[in-house]
């Protein structure tokens, strides 16, 4: 939220980068955990970095192989 605050995303734009962080965390959490207690720190925070990293891609413009590799470089 804060991202799109300071990019000054319109809230459409907003609703689509967070869809796509959310998609993102599902294929995540469907192909590996996503618990603290489970994988680590990585597992957690790790995913949610990475979840934001995509969403602030597409704010930004980027292609679905920008977002993607958005989240890869974080993750």
């Amino acid at each position: 939220m804060a991202a799109a605050e300071e990019m000054q995303t319109p809230r459409p734009a907003l609703v689509d980068a967070l869809f796509t962080a959310a998609g993102i965390g599902a294929v995540v959490s469907r192909n590996a955990s996503v618990a603290g207690a489970v994988g680590g720190c990585q597992a957690e925070c790790g995913t949610a970095a990475a979840m934001a990293a995509a969403a602030v891609a597409e704010m930004a413009g980027g292609d679905n192989d920008t977002i993607l590799q958005a989240f890869a470089l974080c993750m």
